[in-house]
């Protein structure tokens, strides 16, 4: 484990890992054809192996990991960098971003319907979350009145920031 050396952990100091865990992350590893995937595999393991590594990893991120295509990967790194250019961590769901937008971050060639495909992908296992509109003026009691805009603008989610901190930029 190369990570760790460079960090200074030995061997003797790994963390001891469950099997419920391990199997299904080293399964999945193997299985990997995509290098970029292949690294974040790489990079959840020695996570769980440091002992010096805070946050909890789970076979919850190793499911997670398990169902992302690569372009998913690129779009969450995407989102995380943006919000930690900007120091909005704490703001999470105030942070939108236009799919529009993100598509023009990759390639003009990636055709709009990769891009909804990955960010359905990634509102479906949680890591995304749909943007909303708020009329101002117009309520309901004390709620505005709001408009869904589904893939159109997205924010990330909690889930999807822990992802990124166990796997995607460590």
């Amino acid at each position: 484990m190369q990570r760790l050396q460079r960090k200074g952990v030995n061997p003797e100091e790994y963390r001891i890992l469950a099997t419920k865990f391990v199997i299904p992350l080293i399964e999945n590893a193997t299985l990997e054809d995509d290098d970029e995937l292949r690294t974040l595999w790489s990079k959840l393991l020695a996570n769980a192996l440091d002992p010096n590594f805070s946050s909890d990893i789970s076979t919850v991120h190793v499911s997670f990991l398990k169902e992302m295509m690569p372009l998913d990967i690129k779009i969450l790194h995407t989102l995380y960098n943006e919000i930690h250019q900007h120091s909005l961590e704490d703001k999470l769901g105030d942070v939108r971003f236009e799919k529009d937008k993100i598509a023009k971050l990759f390639n003009t060639d990636i055709d709009t319907n990769i891009i909804e495909i990955s960010l359905l992908n990634l509102m479906r296992l949680g890591c995304i979350k749909g943007g909303n509109v708020v009329f101002e003026g117009i309520r309901i009691g004390n709620t505005p009145n709001t408009n869904y805009l589904g893939t159109k603008a997205v924010h990330l989610s909690a889930l999807g920031l822990d992802l990124c901190n166990l796997a995607i930029v460590t």
